[in-house]
């Protein structure tokens, strides 16, 4: 799983669970505000498991990464998929 924390001395999150990277938060935070006075129920979603993978690695620098994100609002999860 790509991850990376804010403390490199800090153990690692348990199987299954996702770390929100530094430069990711600040986007976060920044969509969540201008999001959650239309969208309320936005503040209880969070991400909730991530994998990367890159397909075809030998095509180096030209490969296609698969992203797929898990998201839960705590009741209900659901999920989303990205090529590049």
């Amino acid at each position: 799983m790509a991850r990376a924390k804010d403390d490199p001395e800090s153990t690692p999150p348990a199987a299954g669970k996702a770390a929100v990277s530094v430069p990711n938060r600040p986007l976060d935070q920044a969509l969540r505000e201008a999001l959650v006075k239309a969208f309320p129920k936005l503040k209880k979603v969070h991400l909730a498991d991530y994998k990367v993978r890159v397909l075809a690695g030998q095509d180096g620098t030209s490969a296609q990464t698969r992203v797929v994100v898990r998201s839960t609002d705590g009741a209900r999860s659901w999920g989303t998929v990205g090529v590049s």
